[in-house]
């Protein structure tokens, strides 16, 4: 009856220990997902940045070759 208890007490113990890895891994590949979630937002930001540049950029451009109509 007792060994029967330490293999109970066994098998709880490494599916505990399994669980908490589990998890563990979970939170891990959670904050490497949101890592990348937060650099392609960045790198979103930028892109709008030299969009909105080049727009004005290209409007002025464009403003100032434009032959003026009388």
């Amino acid at each position: 009856m007792a060994q029967s208890k330490d293999l109970e007490d066994k098998l709880r113990s490494k599916i505990n220990q399994a669980s908490r890895d589990s998890q563990k891994s979970y939170g891990e590949k959670a904050a490497k997902i949101h890592e990348a979630v937060d650099n392609v937002k960045s790198i979103g930001k930028a892109l709008d940045g030299l969009l909105k540049k080049g727009a004005a950029h290209s409007k002025s451009k464009y403003l100032s070759t434009k032959p003026n109509k009388k």
